[in-house]
C-alpha cells in the first residue's frame, strides 16, 4: 500500500469521464481539456513524491508520443500522418489505428521504430526522475500484431524483450536508476522463445492474466491441457486462470525477478455484488494466495470510488497486504464497528440479506478482457435474465429494505460524523438497491424493454443523487457494466 500508478502520459481518457459527466442526465460538461488534466497530474506527481509513495507510471498510451501524437480518449478520432503510419503494425496489408492509438500495436520488428521508442522512453525517464517504476507495455489489444517481413519471423514476446533490453542499456548508459516493469498480457502471455532479459535487477514482472471470474478466488488447480501454440492474430488462450497460470510458469523459468499480480476486482466487477460482501471475501482469499502463486503483491486497476455501501474492501486490501495474519472476521468486524458504531451487526445482517437476494453469481458473466467472449461464470447458478426464480428473489428486495429503513434513518442522526455519514450512505444505497432490483426483476421476468426503461430512470435518479455520493460511486463505470447486461 506504499505505491500508486498513473497510467499514460496524461490520463485524460480516465479523468475526462468525470469532467465531461458523460453519463449524467443533469450535470453539464465541465471538461478541463487535455492540458488541464496534464496540470493536475503534475501537481499529483509532486504530492506523491512529497508524501514518500512509490510512483508507478505509463503502461499503455505512450506509443505514438515519439511522433508528436498524444493519446486522449478511446473514442476520439486521430489524424494519421506518415510519420505515425510507418510505425504502426501492418495487419491485413494496412498500417492504421486498430480502434484507438492505445489499442494499436507497433512495427517493433523495425529497428528504427524500436530505437525511436527506446529513445523517447529514456528521455521521459530522464525528465521525470521521481518516477520509481516505469511500466513499459505493448498496445492494449489483440489480433493486431504486425505482419510485415521484419516482424513475421519473431514472436511478440521476443521483440518485446529485445526492446526492454535496449531500454535498459540506454538507461544504464545515462546512469538512470529508474526500474522497469514488463507485463504478461494478451499475446505476451506466451513466454519468449529466443530473447532473454540481460539485466534482471532492473526489472519487475507484472502479470495481467485476465480470463478471471471474480465471483470465485484464484483457482490454482493444475492444468492438464497443453499450452496452445501461439498463432499470429488468432488469439487462442481461453481456458481460465489455471491455463494462464501454466503459461506464467514458462515465463518464470526464464526470468527471476519480483512478480506481482495486476488485477481488476474493483474496475466494474464489484457492481455485480451491490453489497460488496461476496467480492470482499473472494478478494481476501486472493490476497492470501499470492505467496503460494509466487506473487510478491498485487496492484489493482480500479475505480477509486468504490465505497457504496462501504469502503470495507478498500480497507481489506491495505490491512491484508500489510498483515496476512488477521482473520477476515476480525477485519470485517473492526471496520464495520468503526464505520457504523455499536449497532454495526445490524448492518452486517442487513447487507447479508441483500446479498442472498441479489445472488451476485447470477449477475456475473465472465467476459474476458482478451477475447470479449461471454461465458456463464458457474453452470450451477443460472444467469439472471429470463429466470423466474431470480425474478422472485429480486421482487423480495423492497420488502427486505423496508423492514430496515427505520433503523437506517436513526443511524443518520448519530452524533459522530463518521457514523452518521456511513448510515447516510447506507440509506442512499438502500434506495439504489430498490431501484436496481426493479430493473433486474423486469429482465428476469423476460421484459427487457421495460427493464431498459426502468434502467434509464435509475440512471437519472443516480445522476440527481450523484453529488451526495460522488466520492463513493463511479456512475460511468456502473453504467458501462449494466448497459452491457441489458443489451
Amino acid at each position: 500500500m506504499n505505491l500508486t500508478m498513473i497510467q499514460g502520459i496524461v490520463p485524460y481518457n480516465f479523468m475526462s469521464r468525470w469532467y465531461r459527466h458523460r453519463v449524467s442526465t443533469v450535470r453539464p460538461p465541465e471538461d478541463i481539456g487535455y492540458d488541464g488534466v496534464a496540470g493536475l497530474i503534475s501537481l499529483l506527481e509532486q504530492d506523491i513524491a512529497r508524501v514518500g509513495l512509490q510512483l508507478h507510471a505509463l503502461g499503455h498510451c505512450y506509443q505514438t508520443e515519439p511522433y508528436g501524437l498524444h493519446y486522449q480518449t478511446s473514442s476520439d478520432r486521430y489524424p494519421l500522418p506518415d510519420r505515425v503510419r510507418r510505425a504502426l503494425a501492418q495487419v491485413g496489408g494496412e498500417r492504421r489505428f486498430r480502434g484507438s492509438p492505445s489499442w494499436t500495436q507497433l512495427c517493433i520488428g523495425n529497428e528504427d521504430v524500436l530505437r525511436e521508442q527506446v529513445q523517447w522512453l529514456a528521455d521521459y525517464a530522464q525528465r521525470k526522475p521521481w518516477i520509481n517504476f516505469l511500466h513499459v507495455w505493448l498496445g492494449d489489444g489483440i489480433n493486431n500484431h504486425c505482419e510485415c517481413p521484419l516482424c513475421l519471423p519473431h514472436h511478440p514476446s521476443d521483440l518485446y524483450v529485445k526492446m526492454l533490453n535496449m531500454l535498459d542499456a540506454e538507461l544504464t548508459r545515462r546512469n538512470i536508476a529508474t526500474r522497469l516493469v514488463f507485463i504478461s498480457y494478451t499475446d505476451t502471455l506466451w513466454a519468449p522463445t529466443k530473447e532473454r532479459l540481460r539485466n534482471p535487477k532492473r526489472f519487475l514482472f507484472c502479470t495481467a492474466l485476465g480470463d478471471r471470474d471474480y465471483g470465485v478466488p484464484y483457482d490454482d488447480t493444475p492444468c492438464d491441457a497443453p499450452i496452445p501454440a501461439w498463432e499470429r492474430n488468432h488469439f487462442n488462450a481461453g481456458g481460465g486462470f489455471p491455463l494462464r497460470r501454466k503459461m506464467l510458469r514458462e515465463w518464470q523459468k526464464q526470468v527471476d525477478v519480483p512478480m506481482f499480480a495486476f488485477e481488476y476486482h474493483f474496475y466494474t466487477d464489484h457492481y455485480n455484488d451491490p453489497t460488496e460482501l461476496e467480492i470482499a471475501e473472494n478478494y481476501y482469499a486472493d490476497l492470501h494466495q499470492l505467496r503460494s502463486l509466487d506473487f510478491d503483491g498485487m496492484m489493482n486497476c480500479q475505480t477509486q470510488r468504490c465505497a457504496l455501501p462501504t469502503a470495507f474492501a478498500v480497507m481489506l486490501c491495505g490491512e491484508s497486504l500489510f498483515d496476512l495474519n488477521r482473520s477476515y472476521e476480525s477485519l470485517r468486524d473492526s471496520y464495520f464497528a468503526a464505520a457504523f458504531g455499536e449497532n454495526y451487526r445490524f448492518v452486517l445482517d442487513y447487507l447479508t440479506g441483500l446479498r442472498e437476494r441479489f445472488v451476485p453469481r447470477s449477475l456475473r458473466k465472465n467476459v474476458s478482457i482478451d477475447s470479449g467472449a461471454a461465458v456463464a461464470s458457474d453452470d450451477a447458478v443460472r444467469y439472471w435474465r429470463d429466470d423466474p426464480d431470480a425474478a422472485a428473489r429480486f421482487a423480495s428486495i423492497p420488502a427486505w429494505i423496508d423492514a430496515h429503513l427505520a433503523q437506517i434513518a436513526a443511524g443518520e442522526q448519530l452524533e459522530a460524523p463518521c457514523h452518521a455519514r456511513s448510515w447516510k450512505l447506507l440509506g442512499i444505497h438502500a434506495d439504489f438497491c430498490r431501484r436496481l432490483a426493479g430493473v433486474l426483476e423486469l429482465g428476469a421476468a423476460g421484459d427487457m424493454d421495460s427493464a431498459r426503461r426502468a434502467y434509464d430512470a435509475l440512471i437519472h435518479w443516480l445522476s440527481v443523487r450523484e453529488p451526495e455520493m460522488e466520492y463513493e460511486f463511479d456512475l460511468y463505470l456502473f453504467n458501462q457494466l449494466y448497459t452491457a447486461k441489458l443489451n
